[in-house]
């Protein structure tokens, strides 16, 4: 049973080991190129080829997308913040007890008595 369970498992050196000995030798030394079979599947090579530099191309653009949106959404994110304080800066300083501390400074002072109402009569 040991013996045969060796003829199963074991490998013929002359049926695979030639054939692939034979095509690395044609790899290396270029005759696989004048091949018939190898002429007729060019076209076929050569786009394969034009759609792995199609592929190359798009997933470059897609990353570059990526990185100009990351770029502006930190940007927008980074102005959203400075209008927000800016905007509470601008509230903080248009309360009437702030603008009087202001004016204080120019000798205007806030008035006491409220606004007359100007008529004009009719003519």
């Amino acid at each position: 049973m040991n013996t045969e369970s060796n003829k199963h498992t074991k490998k013929n050196p002359e049926k695979g080991g030639s054939k692939v000995l034979s095509y690395v030798f044609s790899l290396l030394d270029g005759s696989f190129l004048t091949k018939e079979a190898t002429i007729r599947n060019l076209p076929f090579a050569l786009l394969l080829f034009g759609l792995a530099i199609i592929y190359i191309y798009m997933s470059h653009s897609y990353e570059k997308k990526v990185r100009e949106y990351n770029k502006i959404s930190y940007s927008i994110k980074d102005l959203q913040s400075e209008y927000i304080s800016l905007k509470s800066e601008l509230t903080y300083k248009s309360n009437q007890s702030q603008l009087a501390n202001a004016l204080a400074r120019f000798e205007l002072k806030e008035s006491k008595e409220p606004p007359k109402k100007l008529i004009r009569k009719a003519e």
